[in-house]
């Protein structure tokens, strides 16, 4: 594939013409915000994410754990886990929302209503 081929192309042949529109004056202020939205809202996802695996992964380790060293010793858990199944989805699913929440979605309102009021977090 050719490097001067499609966007790269065009892009090219808009900078070279002489009769480029006016910007506004806010364009780079409106571009700046929605790169350092884009930027802030992949931190804050990829923080959720390492976070959930942290909390996983000891689960799941544990489990592997009992699988293997015996039949009756998983036996006893996983019927524990089913007579608790509701209490143990219930916990999970409050702790993933409350983690989602708390990292995610509060920092992005709080992105949100800066941004609106014309201030820019540095």
């Amino acid at each position: 594939m050719p490097e001067d081929s499609g966007p790269d192309r065009w892009l090219e042949q808009i900078l070279r013409t002489d009769n480029l529109p006016p910007l506004p004056a806010t364009f780079a202020g409106k571009v700046a915000r929605k790169a350092a939205h884009r930027i802030m809202l992949r931190q804050h996802l990829t923080e959720f994410l390492t976070y959930a695996a942290a909390l996983l992964l000891p689960l799941l380790i544990l489990l592997g754990i009992l699988f293997f060293t015996g039949r009756e010793t998983w036996k006893e858990w996983a019927a524990w886990m089913i007579s608790a199944r509701d209490l143990l989805g219930g916990g999970g699913v409050v702790l993933l929302f409350v983690l989602f929440t708390d990292r995610v979605v509060l920092p992005w309102l709080f992105f949100t209503r800066q941004q609106g009021n014309g201030e820019v977090q540095s």
